[in-house]
């Protein structure tokens, strides 16, 4: 903030100047209340241990979907990787920060949140972020814990490796999601291949409601 000179008239006065926040500024202001608001909140003060459980076992099908997606470099050729990861170190936090980014979408919304301020929007995406972290690293200390050791690092081969039946059990599951979202759709309207058959048009809403 400064002062100008500012002519009205015939007479000049001294004005009040309102200077912009520069980029750098700003930046750093706003990084400063990231800083705060991750500082603040906790998974364990936002959600109860019910809520905590149920995240951990979404958080438990974006662990081994990672691990299935996984992909390498090898012969000049990216590959599918078989269900393990590389290239991140032996620590649980560093997986856990690895498995955070490479997850599609949010399993937390900003309605599952019942805050007590407003939060700028930038920031509470950083919270979300941070709180997904939370709990897929609370998950993976239960699945590299005994008696599940689900997922492991192989110290020969510098690797993450998950168990079989942990992918086979998010396969499954995601069938059945899909099973349902198809299912779901009929009543609200034929895709051209139903409607061929049944002889419903397409699009028509067949609600029973």
């Amino acid at each position: 903030m400064g002062y100008t000179d500012v002519r009205v008239g015939t007479k000049w006065i001294t004005s009040r100047l309102e200077v912009p926040m520069s980029r750098d500024r700003h930046q750093r202001r706003s990084d400063a209340i990231t800083k705060i608001v991750l500082h603040r909140y906790n998974v364990r003060d936002l959600f109860t241990d019910e809520e905590i459980i149920d995240l951990m076992n979404v958080a438990k099908g974006r662990i081994a979907r990672v691990f299935m997606r996984e992909s390498e470099l090898y012969r000049g050729k990216i590959r599918g990787t078989d269900n393990y990861i590389h290239g991140v170190s032996s620590r649980q936090s560093e997986l856990a920060r690895y498995i955070t980014f490479k997850s599609r979408g949010s399993f937390i919304s900003r309605e599952m949140l019942a805050l007590n301020c407003i939060i700028p929007p930038k920031q509470l995406d950083a919270l979300i972020k941070q709180l997904e972290y939370q709990v897929i690293l609370l998950q993976l200390n239960v699945m590299c814990s005994a008696p599940h050791y689900e997922v492991y690092f192989e110290e020969r081969c510098g690797v993450w490796q998950i168990i079989q039946s942990v992918t086979d059990e998010a396969r499954g599951q995601r069938r059945a999601a899909r099973r349902v979202k198809q299912d779901d759709r009929s009543f609200h309207g034929r895709v051209r291949s139903q409607s061929n058959r049944r002889g419903v048009a397409p699009g028509t809403s067949i609600s029973t409601a």
